[in-house]
């Protein structure tokens, strides 16, 4: 009888909590953000997160626009933060993706906002100049709210919030990703957007481009990277392409890259 009341006191005490639902995009271990699958238009695929729930990415700023150098210093920092180095001394678990984002912060902190708009730095390295790279890891859901989630004490970085139920345009491939083949991809993907008349977001929104790497250097094979572009657009529309009305057979045309890790917010033309 004892034992019957304390496990219908324990049914009382969980009635109404729903658990928060745990993803994992690509891996069966590693958990990864949440997302509907609105529409899968040719060539890409159009998804909205953060619908039910707040998600989280750390924030790392690297002062520096050379791709490797950031991706190296970003991941080495936020490392260190979900190695202990925050608020709660917390070991936080691994998750997916990785991801760079490059926008003119005008706060005040991170980035000088003097893009030259024309510059090209696809071709390498040796085109390094100071408006910086933010890297970031996914929070695990366990942390709800920004309340719960540990404070960095790691120079440089911060929390960010994913804006609640936006929509993205993802275009993903495969390999060993460098800072050409993101270039390359995002700008397939503009071209696919501007053919199908999709509105991009406007270029001050921080979440307008992404770039999302998944796993490891240990994985050799089936490798899995996303292009991320933030779009507005009603959901109506995006129905009707997944209908294949408004989406034509044609390849992407060849042209200089609309995108690039120079001017990853200019305007498309």
């Amino acid at each position: 009888m004892k034992l019957l009341l304390v496990a219908s006191l324990a049914a009382l005490a969980c009635k109404g909590s729903v658990a928060r639902e745990v993803c994992h995009q690509y891996s069966d271990t590693i958990e990864s953000p949440c997302n509907e699958v609105i529409c899968r238009p040719r060539g890409y695929e159009i998804r909205r997160y953060a619908a039910n729930n707040t998600e989280f990415f750390t924030d790392a700023f690297v002062d520096s626009d050379c791709f490797l150098k950031a991706a190296t210093e970003g991941f080495n920092k936020n490392y260190a933060y979900i190695s202990g180095k925050n608020s709660k001394n917390e070991t936080i678990p691994m998750t997916s993706p990785v991801i760079f984002r490059k926008y003119n912060d005008t706060s005040g902190g991170g980035g000088n906002g003097s893009a030259d708009e024309t510059a090209d730095l696809t071709g390498g390295s040796e085109h390094c100049l100071a408006h910086g790279w933010h890297v970031g890891f996914f929070v695990p859901s366990k942390y709800e709210t920004r309340g719960d989630v540990p404070v960095p004490e790691v120079e440089n970085v911060t929390i960010a919030a994913v804006p609640s139920g936006a929509v993205f345009a993802v275009k993903t491939f495969g390999g060993f990703a460098s800072e050409r083949d993101f270039n390359r991809k995002t700008h397939e993907l503009v071209c696919r957007l501007k053919r199908d008349n999709v509105t991009i977001a406007d270029a001050g929104d921080k979440w307008r481009a992404v770039w999302a790497s998944y796993d490891s250097p240990f994985v050799i094979f089936h490798r899995h990277n996303e292009v991320w572009v933030k779009i507005d657009a009603d959901e109506a529309a995006l129905i009707r392409l997944d209908s294949g009305d408004e989406v034509g057979d044609e390849e992407v045309e060849e042209e200089e890259p609309l995108w690039n890790a120079q001017d990853f917010n200019s305007e498309v033309a």
